[in-house]
């Protein structure tokens, strides 16, 4: 797993694999799935919120552990 992350201004959602990026983790009662690019599924945890540039911005970000990098939506 990276810990950089990769801006994508075609990604439909912000995805981070680390827990510690994400703060009140509460977690899906049921995994979810999601398509990737390559055809493949991943199971997406949760969406939870992130804090990006400063403890007052928030954005939507799933957490998907399986995911190879953290994409970051542009």
């Amino acid at each position: 797993m990276h810990d950089s992350w990769v801006i994508d201004s075609g990604a439909a959602n912000n995805i981070t694999n680390k827990m510690t990026n994400l703060y009140n983790f509460e977690g899906f009662s049921s995994p979810t799935q999601m398509s990737i690019v390559n055809g493949k599924h991943v199971s997406v945890k949760s969406e939870e919120k992130i804090k990006l540039l400063s403890n007052s911005t928030e954005s939507s970000i799933l957490y998907v552990p399986s995911f190879p990098f953290q994409l970051l939506l542009l």
